[in-house]
């Protein structure tokens, strides 16, 4: 029984501490979405991590070898 909403919950669920949402296959929860990251928003925390990381990898590769 989830003590937050007094509902019975299957095993994947899980409780988040920082905003007390109960969460399908929780992962973590994200300080700079003030979100959590659970199996429906898994993909799209996926393709925004890469996405990052290909912004900052065209920015260090521009700065170092485009410079005049």
């Amino acid at each position: 029984m989830c003590a937050f909403s007094l509902q019975f919950s299957i095993k994947p669920v899980q409780v988040c501490n920082s905003c007390n949402a109960n969460v399908l296959g929780f992962d973590h929860h994200c300080p700079s979405f003030e979100n959590c990251i659970g199996q429906k928003n898994h993909l799209m925390f996926m393709i925004l991590i890469i996405g990052f990381l290909a912004v900052e990898a065209t920015y260090t590769i521009c700065s170092t070898y485009c410079e005049q």
